[in-house]
């Protein structure tokens, strides 16, 4: 089987979470033409197309480039670490809402890992149980380190002990 294990989505209703935080993501999102978006992040632009946004050209480049099955995750530079606990655990139930969504839909062509929100590495391990055995999505996804702090810190030790 052929599976693509990096494959980045960003659900519509993540992207209204972060437009209603304001300031607090530091993130801005302007369509430059129908396709084609740009997104900052803290001062630093990044060009996204619609296929990030939209299963059916997910689907669609999937079948173009056989590849069987897409494991989603969010796109890395809506990753933000740096956001307060509150609005980062509502981000990421409605990320991981969203991605559960999609592979029930679509069992055979999506998988997905949540996103876990590691500036609260309590929080992340309980998001990383309900994304697993609630949702039924694959396991985590998180960045090499969170506002500095690598993976390998102690205070993080909850959510590998969870899984």
């Amino acid at each position: 089987m052929v599976t693509d294990v990096h494959c980045h989505y960003v659900p519509e209703a993540y992207l209204r979470h972060v437009e209603k935080q304001g300031t607090e993501y530091g993130t801005r999102w302007a369509w430059v033409d129908a396709e084609r978006a740009e997104l900052s992040v803290a001062g630093r632009c990044f060009a996204m197309s619609r296929d990030f946004l939209e299963h059916e050209r997910h689907l669609s480049r999937m079948d173009r480039l056989g590849i069987e099955l897409s494991v989603l995750s969010l796109a890395t530079p809506l990753i933000n670490y740096g956001v307060g606990v509150p609005q980062a655990v509502e981000g990421a139930r409605i990320i991981n809402d969203d991605l559960a969504r999609l592979r029930a839909a679509y069992p055979d062509r999506f998988d997905a890992w949540a996103y876990l929100p590691m500036q609260s590495p309590s929080a992340a391990a309980e998001e990383l149980k309900r994304g697993v055995r609630e949702l039924g999505l694959r396991g985590g996804h998180v960045g090499s380190n969170v506002m500095g702090r690598y993976l390998d810190d102690p205070e993080f030790t909850p959510v590998f002990e969870t899984a």
